[in-house]
């Protein structure tokens, strides 16, 4: 993968900082803010309907219910957290993703679901995990050359 050298249209130091690196053309960069809306509403809509334990009720065996429901809990919310964080930084995005989470627990009773604090706190380790990736990748990626400097 090849930094692309153009700076930042904000040049200031405050912006460089929170901001990732360009590392991806316009037009890939558009293509995974489209990707990831249509993944939000995807993963609302699933939090908030009763077919997703109905599904896993049918195709994962009791054995494996609770650890398959949190990692998916834990994926889906790295995964929703993971690209706003790389490309602006984890001011929004992650307060955002923590109450998209806790929102969805709270409207699940009324949807045929149980909402759980638990799974709030499940949530949390998503958003913690996909901010994580996305700081190392802004150290890795982020680097030009053997130099360290940022694009």
């Amino acid at each position: 993968m090849i930094l692309d050298s153009q700076p930042p249209m904000d040049s200031s130091p405050r912006s460089d900082r929170h901001r990732a690196p360009r590392v991806l053309p316009d037009w890939l960069a558009r293509l995974f803010w489209v990707l990831w809306v249509i993944w939000g509403v995807a993963w609302t809509v699933g939090l908030l309907r009763p077919e997703p334990i109905q599904v896993r009720q049918v195709i994962i065996p009791d054995s494996w219910a609770y650890a398959v429901s949190k990692s998916l809990h834990v994926l889906g919310y790295a995964a929703l957290v993971f690209w706003p964080a790389w490309r602006f930084g984890p001011r929004w995005a992650g307060p955002i993703a923590l109450g998209h989470g806790a929102l969805t627990e709270t409207l699940q009773p009324y949807c045929g679901r149980n909402g759980s604090l638990m799974d709030v706190g499940f949530d949390a380790g998503g958003v913690l995990l996909g901010l994580a990736i996305a700081f190392w990748l802004n150290g890795v990626v982020g680097r030009k050359g053997c130099s360290g400097e940022r694009a």
